[in-house]
């Protein structure tokens, strides 16, 4: 429902994740549902973090609709499986046909990530695991700079623990270095997804030194 749609491809280095990259359109996209069922529970619920992202920035109807189906989709329910696979899909293609350099529009994908990038290397966690993670801190973010309300944090926080991510999202060390050279870094600013409510994410130009104060907030807080 992510990778396989937009053709972005990167290339970790060092600790850095997806530093080096590309766009190359694929000829095709074959999605077969039925190789989820080789999937570990780890990796499946990794997927289910893409699905979970693509209704917060997009899609509120999906968000509940996810939310009031969590026990079919973490049984692995084949129509259901067929149902929201083909919404997410729709969501990712029709970003990516707008903005298929990730110029404008698409940059609303890296909601989860700018955070999230830095859990995963950290703790060696599947991606889309480390991506709630960094939806969670992302929404903290949000609602300490006053573009969203208590209430729909708590909506995307209620989700997440009920797919037993552990909601502390806690941060590496040197997270500020690892997010300075995130490759969302620009003139000295850093592109932040954030959300004003679930459905609708922007993104904004945050200063390294509102991100630093957040970050010493929430240690503080912890």
């Amino acid at each position: 429902v992510d990778a396989s749609i937009g053709g972005k491809t990167g290339v970790n280095l060092g600790l850095y994740k997806n530093i080096i990259g590309t766009f190359k359109q694929p000829e095709f996209v074959f999605c077969d549902q039925n190789m989820l069922a080789t999937l570990t529970d780890e990796e499946y619920l990794s997927g289910i973090g893409e699905l979970v992202k693509h209704a917060v920035i997009r899609d509120r109807e999906l968000f509940f609709n996810i939310s009031g189906n969590l026990p079919r989709l973490l049984d692995r329910d084949p129509q259901y499986l067929a149902e929201i696979i083909n919404r997410s899909v729709k969501i990712k293609a029709e970003i990516v046909r707008r903005d298929p350099l990730e110029k404008g529009v698409r940059r609303l994908l890296n909601f989860g990530h700018t955070f999230g990038h830095p859990i995963e290397m950290a703790e060696r966690v599947p991606h889309g695991i480390a991506v709630m993670k960094g939806m969670i801190i992302a929404s903290e973010l949000s609602e300490w700079r006053g573009e969203l309300p208590a209430t729909e944090k708590k909506l995307l926080f209620d989700m997440i623990s009920r797919l037993g991510i552990d909601e502390t999202g806690i941060l590496p060390e040197d997270i500020k270095e690892k997010i300075a050279k995130d490759k969302k870094s620009e003139t000295g600013h850093l592109n932040v997804v954030l959300l004003r409510s679930i459905g609708k994410a922007v993104v904004r130009k945050i200063p390294p030194g509102e991100i630093d104060a957040f970050l010493e907030g929430r240690v503080n807080n912890k």
